[in-house]
């Protein structure tokens, strides 16, 4: 049922954490998860390696699936790539880095790249942390335009786990917004519902916050926060449905409701038009990714068919 109204995708690298750790594990997961049935769309990044990136690309083609490409997590820490930094050096090497990305994402005709800020590592200079982001931010929506590309900034704890600038959805609606009305209208917000109980955020102002900017992509992920001594606590990813976890089919149905509430998600949209939402989620205990994507999938499907039938 889902499929008449989204395109939905899944991320190979948070379904394979290990996948990270090196191109070969990377190329494993890639082809593990697009030979997945009931997804159209992988959210990932590629390897800095030409023939692993030339082989995921086939495999994508092989299989019919489109890619939305998400930035690798190597802009989220302190150092050489950090969009925040205030070193010149170093913030021109996280532009030249992206751009890099950038061209990959163009190569396996990604509509849309999914990025962060960086870290929040110098919390007394924020506002000089903020500066460095808007001009790495405003570099990447130039090269974006080249290709028809759109950017969409995923919001990500501040105060606890990641630690990353942006952060409270209310300042990314407000900081997105104003780079939008400074001409750089190929940005925009995401939402994931991961990222919310761990901001100490509901879904429902994480959106309505976003919307302030517009919203371009989705994720739908699961936290768990209220059990420290749970081995999937905090920024984890884990599977819907689990012990502790925010997200069960309910709770995914009522987000449902809101994007359609808020236009994101029609009833009836042109199929080549449909939205994306994509899963980032580690397997269940003890199952195997295969068992775990199917279980997600059933559970998102049946989540479309209360919200569509309330």
């Amino acid at each position: 049922m889902l499929e008449k109204y989204i395109r939905f995708g899944i991320s190979p690298t948070v379904l394979f954490p290990e996948s990270s750790e090196n191109p070969v594990r990377h190329l494993e997961a890639f082809s593990k998860t697009a030979a997945l049935p009931g997804y159209e769309m992988l959210d990932t990044s590629f390897p800095d390696d030409e023939g692993i990136i030339k082989e995921e690309m086939h495999i994508a083609a092989e299989e019919g699936k489109g890619i939305n490409y998400n930035f690798p997590i190597a802009f989220q820490f302190p150092g050489r790539y950090n969009p925040c930094s205030l070193d010149e050096k170093e913030l021109d090497s996280a532009i030249a880095y992206a751009k890099q990305h950038i061209s990959y994402a163009a190569a396996a005709g990604s509509r849309i790249i999914a990025i962060t800020s960086g870290p929040d590592y110098l919390p007394e200079k924020r506002e000089m942390e903020y500066a460095s982001f808007r001009e790495y931010l405003k570099a990447l929506s130039t090269e974006c335009r080249k290709y028809g590309i759109e950017i969409a900034l995923e919001t990500v704890e501040r105060h606890r786990f990641k630690k990353l600038l942006l952060g409270p959805s209310s300042e990314a609606g407000s900081f997105i917004r104003e780079i939008r009305q400074e001409g750089y209208d190929n940005v925009f917000l995401m939402v994931d519902t991961a990222h919310c109980p761990l901001m100490e955020e509901t879904p429902a102002d994480v959106l309505h916050n976003s919307l302030l900017a517009g919203v371009t992509h989705v994720h739908i992920g699961n936290a768990i926060v209220g059990n420290e001594a749970n081995p999937m606590y905090g920024h984890t990813h884990p599977p819907i449905g689990i012990q502790d976890g925010s997200y069960d089919v309910d709770d995914i149905a009522h987000f449902l409701r809101l994007l359609f509430d808020c236009g994101y998600l029609s009833i009836n949209p042109e199929h080549d038009k449909r939205p994306c939402i994509s899963y980032e989620i580690r397997q269940y205990p003890g199952t195997s990714y295969f068992s775990t994507a199917m279980i997600c999938y059933e559970k998102m499907d049946a989540a479309f068919r209360k919200a569509v039938s309330s």
